[in-house]
């Protein structure tokens, strides 16, 4: 018996002690919850939620700048005698490319600097670049001040969902993802709205001038009234163990993440590519006044994709609950039911059905934001959130904002030359295609997620 108790007590002298491990593992645990606890106290939640709107006001003005110019682009290209590839070029690679090669250094800044600095740097001199457009002389002076504009929009999302991941809880996020991107249809409503009236009135210079200087106003609004707040790590402490490029190109490859953000890429080549030639259409081939027209448009795609927006924010929030799996299901059923809602409206041969048509079409293409992106936002890497977003934006963009509209002109332009009577309305079907193919992305993105919980797998933001 005491040579049993010796070799006891000296197993128990050799065994390794990993009670310190425990120990710190359940002080990592509860410092996160503690963080939630924080982030979602009554003390503090008011200034948060006011920041939130802050937010949302800087991206409606992004919003604005971009979607006032897609209505005047008729009037543009009627001054500079463009061709519809020269549009499409003018409202996506122009704007898209100086925009993908800032966004990842603007993104890098914003992963280090002071972000409501850096963002009220950026708005200013977007609005001031919009503002200037109004002296433009010929095509490639204002194809250098979108380039501009391009490059100065291109931190802000990545910046604004850089602070909102700092202010809210993992569970709270898609909701208040959603609640940001409404900032993009009241952009769509007010710039519209603004570009058509003024444009019909004065002229599309000074529709130019009419959107530029209220983001000066905000610029300096935002250096008073928004608080940077702290950045937090959500990983265990574990954030420097991989060199940021390594860390992003790992979450990428990932064939959940892959599948979702090719979706998400689909999806913005629809959304934009309809979004920059809707005016155009109505204009052209329904016969619809440009001030009718940009309210028409301000209406049905701002108004549709406000309530598009805040059905998928509390889809995400009461539906999801915290499963990942079903925030892209919720992305993947809204853009496969707005794929017929966009085949109607181009069938429609009036300007008044087109507009109904694009109504449905509207809501549900905006829906898929709030999931898509909280999705992205509960699962990418904290110590490199900004640049992980940024190069979704810059796909998003790129390809989306880019060869969406460019491809359309570039068709139509084709279609005329082999006699389409219609050839604008016949371009934009292609459109019809990829809405159904981002919902299946989104599907299969959900499906690959179910077999990652199968599996046992983890998905942690590392």
């Amino acid at each position: 018996m005491q040579g049993m108790r010796q070799r006891a007590n000296f197993s128990a002298a050799i065994a390794p002690d990993f009670s310190c491990c425990r120990v710190n593992i359940a002080m990592n645990n509860s410092a996160i919850r503690s963080r939630e606890m924080q982030l979602s106290s009554d003390a503090d939640i008011k200034p948060r939620w006011g920041a939130l709107m802050l937010l949302m006001l800087v991206y409606s003005v992004h919003s604005i700048d971009r979607t006032a110019f897609n209505v005047l682009l008729q009037p543009i290209g009627r001054e500079f005698a463009l061709s519809d590839g020269q549009i499409g070029l003018l409202a996506g690679f122009v704007y898209t490319i100086p925009f993908a090669l800032a966004a990842l250094p603007v993104a890098a800044l914003a992963d280090r600097v002071n972000r409501k600095r850096l963002l009220a740097l950026l708005l200013f001199t977007w609005s001031l670049a919009t503002l200037f457009a109004r002296w433009a002389v010929n095509f490639p002076m204002l194809t250098g001040l979108r380039a501009i504009v391009g490059a100065s929009e291109a931190g802000s999302p990545p910046t604004c969902l850089s602070l909102i991941s700092d202010l809210f809880p993992p569970r709270l996020r898609p909701t208040a993802v959603s609640i940001f991107y409404i900032g993009a249809p009241i952009g769509v409503l007010v710039g519209s709205a603004i570009a058509g009236k003024v444009s019909s009135i004065w002229g599309w210079r000074w529709a130019l001038m009419a959107i530029g200087l209220p983001g000066i106003l905000l610029a300096l609004i935002l250096m008073v009234a928004l608080r940077n707040p702290a950045r937090h790590v959500e990983s265990g402490g574990q954030g420097t163990e991989l060199a940021p490029a390594r860390r992003i190109v790992r979450w990428f490859i990932k064939p959940e993440i892959a599948m979702t953000v090719a979706a998400m890429v689909v999806a913005s080549m629809v959304v934009l590519g309809v979004g920059a030639w809707a005016s155009v259409l109505l204009i052209r081939e329904r016969a619809v006044p440009i001030a009718e027209a940009g309210m028409g448009l301000g209406l049905v795609l701002g108004g549709g994709g406000i309530i598009g927006t805040l059905l998928g924010g509390l889809a995400a929030r009461f539906q999801a609950d915290g499963d990942d799996r079903r925030l892209l299901a919720i992305a993947g059923l809204a853009a496969l039911a707005g794929t017929p809602c966009l085949a109607i409206a181009l069938m429609s041969g009036s300007g008044t059905m087109t507009l109904i048509a694009l109504v449905p079409y509207s809501i549900l293409l905006s829906s898929y934001y709030g999931p898509a992106f909280g999705f992205c936002l509960n699962l990418a890497p904290s110590s490199v959130r900004a640049r992980a977003l940024a190069v979704i934006f810059i796909l998003c963009n790129i390809v989306g904002g880019g060869l969406g509209p460019l491809s359309i002109g570039l068709l139509s332009d084709w279609l005329k030359g082999a006699g389409d009577p219609f050839p604008l309305t016949h371009a934009l079907g292609l459109m019809v295609l990829l809405s159904a193919l981002a919902g299946t992305l989104f599907m299969g993105a959900a499906l690959q997620m179910r077999r990652v919980a199968h599996r046992g797998d983890t998905m942690p933001a590392e």
